[in-house]
């Protein structure tokens, strides 16, 4: 379910039973009110925005960039760990989009010292709009294909730059170079750290089980480990790590630890997944319990053999939300109550787990969402109608077409 705030927690209209009285009659009690409306967690997914900087070199300036190039010794070793055996959305682009996601790569690999520099040919001329197409395609499948690039993705100070010679071809396309536009501040401790918990997450899975079963067992510990970051929703901190794997499985950049939003979660989970060889990406789109009144959120979608599926676990955390609620209200006890109860939190732990595109497009509540109340007096759900609509345009939506679907 979702740690935020619950969709539409709706008292279903029945008749409750009859009570016995003490002459024989009967009392129907019968309640049809509406608790209060709560707010679906959607709207939090980071803005992530490509400086467009380029700039156009002169030969002088070009034949020091190559100087530049020769001279760099890389790193003896990378702190950059992913164990994915395939990047889904890396298979899915142009041979052209291909190269410029490969440099981005390279350029990436040393962000401690950001001196190191990659080239590119582009079938593209630069700074076309079919140029920044390619390289925006290339951008974003490269930070949510590796999410261990969280210093990438949230790098408010961190993007790449590149560089272009009017007249500088090979084999007829033009030679780009691209780089770092500056040292990533606390690289080595963050990424250190980064990679330290991810170990330490996995440290207890049996690898012997099925896929099925160690992606449970990611889900399930996930979901217990993360506190949803209000103040990072609430306050549309864009910047903050809490959007990435690193708030997740680290801290956010308040300092707080296993702090994230709906892009933290879903990357925590997909690195988490590849470590373990399973293939998982990314969904972006807008979600929320009104269709005309929808904000932007990310989720999974993960591979099993050859049948895809998709989980919402940003949605499927209940975490403490009754910690929220008004305790002076008049159903906060039965909340808390819905809350607690070690069956039905179960099924709120997973109601969006492992489900087909077409459930996570558009869930409607059935039978088995209803909770009855200890004292046998009410029945309410506690997960209202929702929607998860993939994203169509812009540079999310170029890169959504590429996304599979869960049948």
């Amino acid at each position: 379910m979702l740690k935020r705030k619950i969709a539409l927690l709706l008292v279903i209209v029945l008749i409750l039973g009859l009570f016995v009285t003490g002459c024989g009659g009967t009392k129907e009690v019968e309640m049809d009110e509406t608790m209060e409306e709560a707010v679906l967690p959607a709207g939090d997914l980071a803005s992530v925005e490509i400086e467009d900087a380029g700039k156009e070199m002169t030969k002088k300036e070009e034949n020091e960039m190559k100087r530049a190039m020769r001279a760099y010794k890389p790193a003896e070793s990378t702190l950059l760990i992913n164990k994915a055996k395939k990047y889904y959305f890396y298979s899915q682009l142009s041979a052209n989009q291909k190269k410029i996601y490969e440099a981005l790569f390279v350029a990436a690999s040393d962000p401690e010292k950001a001196e190191c520099r990659a080239m590119f040919l582009s079938g593209r001329e630069a700074f076309s709009e079919k140029f920044w197409n390619d390289y925006h395609e290339a951008y974003y499948s490269l930070v949510y294909d590796h999410p261990e690039l969280f210093w990438l993705y949230m790098g408010k100070d961190t993007y790449f730059y590149f560089y272009h010679t009017p007249g500088s071809t090979s084999g007829g396309k033009n030679i780009i170079y691209v780089k770092l536009n500056a040292p990533v501040k606390n690289y080595r401790e963050n990424q250190k750290r980064f990679n330290k918990a991810a170990k330490t997450f996995l440290k207890g899975i049996d690898t012997s089980k099925t896929k099925k079963e160690q992606a449970l067992w990611v889900h399930d510990k996930l979901i217990k480990q993360v506190s949803y970051d209000y103040p990072v929703a609430d306050k549309n901190l864009n910047a903050d790590f809490a959007h990435s794997a690193y708030g997740a499985l680290v801290e956010n950049s308040r300092g707080k630890d296993y702090k994230a939003v709906c892009d933290g979660y879903a990357l925590a989970y997909e690195y988490l997944l590849q470590q373990l060889g399973i293939e998982a990406s990314i969904v972006i789109g807008s979600a929320g319990g009104d269709k005309n009144n929808l904000g932007l959120h990310a989720w999974n979608i993960v591979k099993f053999g050859k049948k895809w599926v998709e989980t919402d676990a940003c949605w499927d955390d209940a975490g403490n939300p009754y910690s929220r609620l008004d305790k002076k209200g008049k159903w906060y006890k039965y909340q808390k109550e819905a809350y607690t109860d070690k069956k039905y939190r179960k099924f709120l732990d997973h109601y969006l787990y492992n489900v087909t595109t077409k459930k996570m497009k558009h869930y409607v509540p059935t039978d088995k969402d209803r909770y009855l109340t200890k004292d046998k007096k009410w029945y309410f759900t506690m997960t209202g109608e929702s929607y998860h609509i993939r994203e169509k345009t812009g540079n999310y939506g170029r890169l959504m077409k590429m996304a599979p679907t869960a049948e």
